[in-house]
């Protein structure tokens, strides 16, 4: 039997409810994808890979996401998140390979203000089931921001070169083809017309922690169907 692996990307508060809905989801219909042998995750995708590793079982980080008592209390960030996403695509598209690409994000990252980075990290910290690596195969991807290069973390905390596919930098559709190509079976999910709304419900700010409950249960709603959609193949 071939082994599983289950990649988490990014996308702030509603990538992370997202996800947790989805993952719920699938589990309410009989696919438990924290199975999986590795889980690789990124930004929201590494807080939702970290939670699901640990011994904190899904109903309860689902209700986090949508019991506003239960909810961690994060106020938006301090970031126009428009502008934000407009300086992104500009590095995107600017000129270089992907490490230059990769640079410029970095060079964005470091113009943020040093006192954000703290009490960012100080929310994330409170946010973690746990602060011990879990025991199953979990990879952190994450990128240095002056050199541009991309490192992924695990259990021993020391960094190694991310293998393909790449960030962001590159279409999920090539590296979706390279990995079929080696013969790999993919599956990508995005996020349903109901979990799209989810997130315009709030401007479409991802960042906005108020789309959490919202994000949460559409996508317990798609997981459901989704893994009833895979079962049936």
């Amino acid at each position: 039997m071939g082994q599983h692996a289950l990649v988490l990307g990014a996308g702030g508060h509603a990538a992370i409810a997202w996800e947790l809905g989805v993952v719920t989801g699938m589990a309410d219909a009989g696919i438990d994808v924290r199975d999986a042998d590795l889980i690789v995750g990124t930004s929201a995708g590494a807080r939702v890979g970290a939670q699901i590793r640990s011994d904190l079982g899904l109903e309860d980080l689902f209700r986090q996401q949508v019991d506003p008592h239960l909810q961690t209390k994060e106020p938006a960030p301090p970031v126009d998140f428009m502008r934000w996403r407009a300086d992104f695509v500009r590095a995107k598209e600017g000129s270089g390979d992907a490490v230059a690409v990769l640079k410029r994000f970095g060079d964005l990252a470091l113009k943020m203000p040093s006192d954000l980075h703290e009490s960012r990290r100080n929310r994330i910290a409170q946010a973690l089931p746990s602060h011990s690596w879990p025991e199953r195969r979990l990879l952190i991807v994450a990128v240095d921001v002056e050199s541009g290069e991309r490192r992924t973390f695990d259990r021993s905390i020391l960094t190694l070169p991310a293998r393909v596919p790449p960030l962001c930098v590159a279409s999920l559709d090539a590296a979706v083809d390279t990995l079929r190509r080696s013969g790999a079976r993919v599956d990508v999910v995005h996020p349903d017309e109901v979990s799209q709304a989810a997130f315009a419900s709030v401007g479409g700010n991802l960042l906005d922690p108020s789309v959490r409950e919202a994000a949460a249960r559409a996508g317990r709603e798609q997981g459901r169907r989704v893994a009833v959609a895979g079962a049936g193949r």
